[in-house]
């Protein structure tokens, strides 16, 4: 039975191994992954019309202001409004999963997809940056524009806007960030 070629053996050893159970099937994680690549699309896609909107609306602010510096805040708004959802594109745009998964199994990229809207939600402060600096020059420029001290009360609803959005932000984004750590962690317990 020397003679045997080794080739039998690596055969009887692959069919006998013992059976791994998963708990999730390849098409459930397939089903994952193409909902979080749609979540990504029509999130980029709603920044894309929310930034339409910034734009006209800081444009036409633009074309109205009088001083350099309130025109200056109000083209830092529109650069910051087309900077984020550009930005939020290249992070979260899902990326073909033909050549992707080519090398890797469904749950590498999975896993790899998950990876990237979790940074994405860590780094969101520094998308965020330039539109709260501008923010902050426009803020600067109305205020040092206002003759009468009474006109604080006009921005008020803008500044009560903000900090509500603020405030319910911050713990919206621990909530996905934990949220997507979870479900790392079960890809990660799947693969092993």
């Amino acid at each position: 039975m020397a003679s045997e070629p080794p080739e039998n053996d690596i055969r009887s050893k692959w069919q006998n191994q013992p059976n791994e159970t998963t708990r999730m099937s390849i098409e459930e994680i397939r089903q994952k992954a193409w909902k979080l690549q749609r979540k990504a699309r029509r999130e980029v896609l709603v920044l894309y019309g929310f930034a339409l909107l910034f734009v006209v609306f800081f444009g036409m602010s633009f074309v109205k202001a009088n001083d350099t510096l309130s025109r200056a805040g109000f083209a830092l708004m529109v650069v910051s409004a087309l900077y984020f959802p550009y930005q939020a594109q290249k992070r979260l745009w899902p990326r073909s999963e033909s050549t992707e998964s080519a090398s890797t199994t469904g749950l590498d990229f999975y896993r790899r997809e998950l990876e990237r809207r979790r940074d994405y939600w860590r780094h969101i402060w520094g998308l965020l940056g330039p539109l709260f600096f501008s923010s902050g020059v426009v803020l600067l420029a109305v205020l040092k524009a206002m003759k009468n001290p009474g006109l604080w009360l006009n921005l008020l609803p803008f500044t009560l806007l903000l900090a509500i959005w603020a405030a319910s932000f911050i713990p919206l984004r621990k909530r996905e960030l934990r949220k997507i750590q979870r479900e790392i962690d079960t890809v990660d317990a799947l693969r092993s």
